[in-house]
């Protein structure tokens, strides 16, 4: 922090004092203020973030193999460049 001035964690793993696990974005920063170094730090928990993010991925990846398996079931007709016939009933 001393050389760039700051410090960023944008996935920091933290257990809180009941003993769950949270994820939170810490960043800190030095700044002057009359002349005296001040470190401001900002924490924000991002743990619904990452629990939305997680069943997103879980969800594409679960339509990505179905879609992978389906393609080996689709039927594929091709019609006559006139079209469709009609056997003549109603």
């Amino acid at each position: 922090m001393q050389q760039k001035g700051y410090v960023r964690y944008e996935d920091l793993p933290l257990k809180t004092a009941d003993g769950r696990q949270s994820h939170v974005e810490f960043v800190s920063n030095i700044y002057l203020v009359d002349h005296q170094k001040v470190i401001q730090c900002n924490i924000r928990d991002i743990t619904e973030r990452k629990r939305a993010e997680e069943t997103r991925l879980e969800s594409e990846e679960r339509h990505r193999v179905f879609f992978e398996q389906a393609r080996d079931m689709i039927l594929v007709l091709e019609l006559p460049p006139d079209g469709p016939r009609s056997s003549g009933r109603q």
